[in-house]
């Protein structure tokens, strides 16, 4: 169930590839209607989310079979073409993890909270 390439990590990868694709059409939404302070918060975590699914499928490496190199090799816990396995960068890149999940699901509230904002002003001829 946890092993690498397994149905945990695949729905994990399956997951963000959605989100990422929500993500770029919100941004795109966004943008279209003239929220760009907005739109420019969800392509920032878009980024993010790309680069968890690069990591994630070690950025092609078992999809496309290229090897390690001999130096990350050495130095990344699984021998893999990633960043996530290095000793001293895992950490990070949890914190990082959690950070992007946290944007994830504040980001939409914040997006109601400020279109709730906006209506408010343009209903008392405000903004």
């Amino acid at each position: 169930f946890t092993s690498e390439d397994g149905i945990a990590e695949d729905l994990q990868v399956t997951f963000y590839v959605f989100a990422l694709g929500l993500g770029v059409l919100l941004t795109w939404r966004q943008w279209r209607v003239g929220e760009r302070s907005i739109a420019l918060l969800y392509a920032c975590l878009c980024l993010g989310l790309f680069f968890l699914v690069g990591e994630e499928v070690s950025w092609g490496q078992r999809i496309f079979g290229w090897h390690t190199t001999v130096a990350l090799a050495a130095i990344n816990r699984q021998g893999e073409t990633n960043l996530h396995n290095i000793k001293g960068v895992e950490g990070a890149f949890r914190w990082v993890e959690l950070l992007m999940g946290a944007g994830g699901t504040l980001l939409p509230l914040l997006v109601m909270w400020w279109t709730a904002l906006a209506s408010k002003g343009i209903a008392r001829g405000g903004l």
